[in-house]
């Protein structure tokens, strides 16, 4: 045998109890556990005799399971057609011991079988009739060949039955999580109703969603991607005219210096290496990675998308290994990691789901995490949910997991592989129009009008951006945005249209208000999730002080109706966090035009970076705005003026200035770390064409 006797009886202990859903074949496992007892605890040669002929009954039907178990094609070929009229002979002793796959067979010209398979068989033919006399030589020697015979055909078709037993108990654990999985689909086509389709369309196929061509790229390892465009722009700003000549022969690459010097190019060689790939694949294959993405850039219905093929085809077929996928919000942790975990396994079940059951079957592989948004854990609870993914990533095994998050984390600690998703391309935007727009010429007419004007096309490479675009347009027909703000502003009216064409609404200016007051509130406890009654305490504070006359729960039913904010039992959250940014930017609106003082301790704080592009956007008269932003915050500065279709030439120039007026050699880091992301965000590599520049390149790595 290829293994140990133990592990192989071990291996065909677990074969015998399996379920063929043969009724002959099922039930095994008791008949010859309780003959064995039997043989061994019988008081004479007779009745251990008698124990010895049923377990020589228990051959073939044990071989026969064996057989079916790890090759049913092979099983049901044993099945002989006697007459046309008759059902197929079921197959004896001999034809088992004569099948190849069973490798009892030594020599299949002369049917010459194993010693221990031939003796097995004499035993089983003279039982058959009549209890022979034996003697205890005989009985000893049969009870060996009768177990070395089951135990030699386990161990060869050792492979096929693990994958059995394996299938079989997979199935169990899928079964065991059928409403969890059913409750996976039905969310994936509420979300396609949602965001991903038109109002009265039909769900599509998996195939038309072109959600399987989304794209993902690997980043370099411990240097974010804005540093390592910047360190690749100065290199090209700064080589000397002779340096772009002939590449370095062998022996003078033999002579370069020291391996300091030749970062830049291990760098660059790495970056070869780096993986890409459709991120579905991307996600099997890594095992475990981080997704980065902006804001709508398609991050959570990748998830959400992964999450329901998974469960889709677990369902389809259950014994087909492959992880089944736990998603979860991490918008709304609080008190730890698994409490999170188990709580979005539950859902609406009474029964809970073992805490401690949970982590050793993600261990085994059981499991595919799928962790959405750390950028949106609560930021006085963010260091403990480092640490449990931290601790999660080191001790947990097999474990596989996909955390999804903006740049404005510290990624670098989870020691993850972290890749970026890649905006839409041409292609993919014209067949977005194509499958929205209800004519032809209509979606050709909209890809033109964003064409003309290349700051919408590449808006258009944001899947939310996109969709918004193409809401505005075919729905509102209010015209196009002039910035990021503007297409918020004209999108939200566009919903709330909708919803009002529906029945009766609290009025529209109010609504906008109050939704305002909880984004702006929200915001600044950096909170994407907060409770119910924090958002009736904030309702009724705000209907109080503008004299509304609201009831707080009826209005927190009515946003939730509208799919402003999504209700998860006693916590809330906006349903996307561009609209916490957005709703939080007209509450920080009203406040900045009764004190604009009320911006300065906002323009370092990350979580507040959005809010105030979109704020910009929104006012109608930005300029002083941006004459603080463009002092304090130049990175902000410049998403400002990259959220605008049209070129701002005054206010470039003012950034330009600011950025140029950095001395390099005296700035901290503070300071060069803002002016270096300006420029990153503006695109222009010529602002670092200056005598620091290579001080600048330190600096950065």
């Amino acid at each position: 045998m290829n293994r140990s006797l133990e592990e192989t009886f071990d291996l065909f202990a677990q074969a015998a109890e399996l379920p063929t859903g043969d009724a002959d074949l099922d039930g095994f496992a008791p008949r010859f556990l309780s003959a064995a007892h039997s043989y061994f605890e019988a008081a004479n040669v007779h009745d251990r005799g008698n124990a010895l002929c049923d377990l020589a009954v228990c051959v073939e039907v044990g071989l026969k399971r064996l057989l079916k178990l790890a090759d049913p094609q092979a099983y049901e070929g044993l099945h002989e057609v006697t007459e046309p009229t008759r059902l197929p002979r079921s197959p004896m002793l001999t034809d088992l011991l004569n099948c190849p796959r069973l490798g009892l067979m030594t020599d299949s010209s002369s049917r010459c079988y194993h010693d221990f398979a031939w003796r097995a068989r004499d035993l089983r033919n003279r039982s058959s009739h009549k209890a022979p006399a034996w003697s205890e030589r005989e009985l000893s020697q049969g009870f060996v060949d009768i177990g070395l015979t089951l135990l030699f055909a386990t161990d060869n078709l050792r492979q096929d039955l693990q994958k059995a037993i394996a299938g079989y108990h997979h199935e169990h654990f899928v079964r065991q999580n059928e409403a969890y999985l059913r409750g996976l689909v039905h969310r994936w086509r509420e979300h396609c109703r949602r965001w991903v389709l038109l109002d009265a369309q039909e769900l599509p196929g998996d195939e038309e969603l072109s959600l399987g061509d989304l794209f993902a790229s690997e980043l370099p390892p411990n240097l974010p991607e804005e540093e390592e465009s910047l360190c690749r722009d100065a290199d090209r700003e700064n080589r000397l005219p002779d340096e772009d000549a002939d590449e370095a022969t062998e022996e003078e690459a033999d002579e370069l210096p020291a391996a300091d010097d030749r970062t830049s190019e291990e760098r660059y060689t790495a970056a070869l290496e780096l993986r890409r790939g459709r991120v579905h694949e991307l996600f099997d294959r890594v095992g475990r990675l981080v997704l980065i993405a902006n804001a709508g850039a398609g991050k959570t219905t990748s998830l959400q998308h992964y999450a329901y093929l998974q469960a889709k085809a677990l369902l389809d077929d259950p014994r087909e290994f492959r992880p089944v996928p736990l998603y979860v919000e991490l918008r709304y942790y609080r008190d730890g990691l698994w409490p999170l975990l188990r709580a979005a396994w539950q859902g609406d079940r009474q029964q809970p789901y073992d805490e401690n059951r949970l982590r050793r079957e993600f261990a085994e592989g059981k499991w595919v995490l799928l962790l959405d948004g750390l950028n949106e854990v609560p930021s006085d609870r963010r260091e403990q949910a480092f640490l449990d993914l931290e601790w999660l990533i080191r001790e947990r095994g097999q474990g596989r997991l996909v955390i999804t998050s903006r740049r404005d984390v510290p990624l670098e600690r989870l020691r993850l592989p972290a890749f970026r998703l890649e905006p839409l391309t041409d292609g993919q935007i014209e067949e977005f129009l194509k499958r929205y727009f209800p004519q032809p010429r209509q979606a050709e007419a909209f890809a033109g009008t964003l064409r003309r004007n290349p700051r919408l096309w590449d808006w258009g490479r944001n899947p939310l951006q996109l969709w918004m675009l193409v809401q505005v347009g075919l729905k509102a027909r209010a015209g196009l945005p002039e910035n990021r703000g503007q297409l918020l502003r004209l999108f939200v009216e566009h919903l709330l249209k909708r919803e009002e064409s529906k029945g009766r609404q609290t009025p529209r200016d109010i609504k906008l208000d109050l939704l305002s007051e909880i984004g702006y509130q929200t915001r600044k406890e950096a909170r994407i999730g907060f409770s119910r009654l924090q958002a009736w305490q904030i309702i009724g504070q705000r209907s109080e002080e503008m004299h509304y006359d609201v009831d707080s729960a009826a209005f927190v039913r009515e946003v939730c109706d509208n799919h402003l904010l999504e209700d998860q039992g006693q916590q809330l959250a906006f349903a996307h966090e561009m609209y916490q940014e957005y709703f939080a930017a007209c509450g920080l609106k009203g406040r900045y035009e009764e004190n604009p003082g009320v911006v300065e301790e906002l323009q370092g704080q990350a979580h507040w970076r959005e809010p105030l592009v979109l704020m910009w956007g929104l006012l109608e008269s930005p300029q002083s705005l941006f004459q603080r932003i463009v002092r304090d915050a130049p990175a902000v500065a410049a998403e400002c003026l990259a959220s605008a279709v049209e070129a701002k030439p005054d206010e470039t120039e003012q950034l330009r200035q600011r950025v140029r007026k950095v001395n390099y050699d005296t700035a901290s880091d503070e300071e060069l770390q803002k002016v270096l992301e300006a420029i990153y965000i503006l695109g222009d590599g010529k602002l670092l064409a200056v005598p620091s520049a290579t001080t600048v390149v330190d600096a950065i790595v």
